[in-house]
């Protein structure tokens, strides 16, 4: 959280505004091209490698496949990113930084899926979520220092180098290669497990869609300057997750291999607890960056008054999401992702037209509270989906009270 924080920062005082919104549309379509194209692998190596140790041949070729498959994903996806900014004026660096980030992105998210199932919490999340960001705001720091301007383009181009060093060094920790990657075509999927995939993949899009898309729409349909102010909302905003987060990618392997034994008691007090934890923290974090405004707007050049509205809106949103549980890793991994799929995409839609509604006012601070609808509205109806295929609800007071009577 505090890194992300920090490389927001700091490219916010090394751009001018147009050039920083540049950047944010940039790293917000990377991003939701990723989860498009790493085509739910993440979750369906969580979900099977889980369950069981799989041998080391085995292991090793599952994740070829799904590294292949993140790879032409991630240039699929990037593809149509790209021609995108190159019609919306952008240029062709930045063009050519969008398409490499999305098939990076793809592959490092797949790799984390398996690191995750392994127990290699670290070598999962930390090359792209803490040392490419800390990387990358130590370089930008520097070029503060000594005074040298740089673009948009330029710094698109820096996140790809740092980025491809960090996966290499990801690579070599979990004993995952590159090589793997078959250039004459794509690794096939049997049917059954592309149809998960897609199912995950769809997930996966709306989760990352509709935390990053308002970027993007605030930039193409309003203005760079635009995105600029509200790019700080959206990044501080998601520290509020960071706990919601931290809890799901533990939960998630933790429901795959409770729902294997049938231990019912079990899943329903780890999915109170996690919810409880959720709330609580959420409202803590939310309530210390509410307080603390003055002092976090100072870390972004391009923060305004719209953009403090808008922040408190999306933290809102935050706090009402984890309030209710974690019902997206309970469909996902007792295979209902199906059911989760069609939710989510019909959530994602239903936001993008929301929020592109909101944008023709041309109020960042619109936007804002049409994707407080969209997010909320979507987690509502996951939690009550999740309650009427599984059982469980968000929270229920009767499994902690169980394990307390016990011990």
């Amino acid at each position: 959280m505090l890194v992300s924080l920090a490389f927001v920062s700091v490219l916010s005082f090394a751009l001018p505004a147009s050039e920083y919104g540049k950047l944010a549309v940039v790293l917000s379509a990377a991003m939701i091209c990723s989860a498009i194209g790493s085509f739910g692998q993440y979750d369906l190596l969580v979900r099977d490698l889980s369950k069981s140790s799989p041998d080391r041949e085995g292991f090793k070729k599952q994740i070829a496949v799904s590294t292949n498959w993140a790879f032409w994903g991630g240039i699929a996806c990037g593809s149509a990113a790209s021609m995108l900014l190159l019609f919306g004026g952008f240029g062709y660096r930045l063009a050519i930084a969008v398409l490499a980030l999305s098939s990076l992105l793809s592959i490092s998210f797949a790799w984390s899926g398996a690191a995750r199932a392994r127990g290699e919490n670290f070598w999962s999340l930390a090359p792209r979520e803490i040392l490419w960001r800390l990387a990358v705001v130590i370089i930008t720091g520097g070029l503060l220092v000594i005074d040298v301007q740089i673009s948009a383009a330029s710094m698109g181009l820096l996140l790809v180098a740092v980025l491809l060093l960090f996966l290499l060094l990801q690579g070599q920790k979990l004993g995952f290669r590159l090589r793997w990657i078959t250039l004459a075509k794509p690794a096939r999927l049997r049917t059954q497990r592309a149809k998960c995939s897609f199912d995950l993949m769809i997930g996966q899009v709306a989760a990352v869609g509709l935390s990053t898309v308002d970027i993007v729409i605030v930039g193409l349909m309003i203005s760079e300057t635009a995105a600029a102010e509200y790019f700080p909302a959206n990044r501080i905003a998601l520290a509020v997750s960071t706990v919601t987060f931290a809890l799901y990618l533990v939960i998630s392997p933790l429901v795959s291999a409770t729902h294997s034994k049938f231990d019912r008691e079990k899943l329903e007090f780890w999915a109170s607890i996690a919810t409880a934890a959720s709330v609580s923290i959420s409202i803590l974090i939310g309530a210390l960056i509410w307080v603390g405004y003055p002092l976090v707007s100072m870390l972004f050049a391009t923060a305004t008054s719209p953009t403090a509205t808008a922040l408190t809106i999306l933290i809102l949103a935050q706090v009402l999401q984890a309030s209710l549980g974690f019902g997206n890793a309970f469909l996902a991994m007792t295979g209902r992702e199906r059911a989760l799929r069609k939710i989510e995409f019909w959530g994602l839609v239903f936001g993008l037209m929301f929020m592109a509604i909101a944008a023709l006012s041309g109020s960042i601070v619109l936007v804002a509270g049409a994707r407080l609808i969209a997010v909320v509205a979507k987690k509502a109806v996951v939690a009550y989906t999740a309650y009427k295929l599984t059982g469980f609800a968000p929270f229920s007071l009767k499994a902690p009270t169980k394990a307390l009577r016990h011990a």
